[in-house]
């Protein structure tokens, strides 16, 4: 199991829920997503994605 944010993420001093600010209009945050998703996909290529 993983996560598209490898790390914990804070907003406002609050865990970070996906929803504020929205993950596609923050770039650090997507690009970090990005990243990590795409590493974890090539580490396992037949993976199961749940949304």
């Amino acid at each position: 199991m993983t996560s598209i944010l490898r790390y914990p993420v804070f907003v406002q001093q609050n865990n970070y829920t996906g929803s504020n600010p929205r993950l596609e209009s923050h770039s650090m945050l997507l690009k970090k997503a990005m990243a990590y998703m795409e590493e974890e996909l090539l580490a396992i290529p037949s993976a199961l994605l749940i949304p």
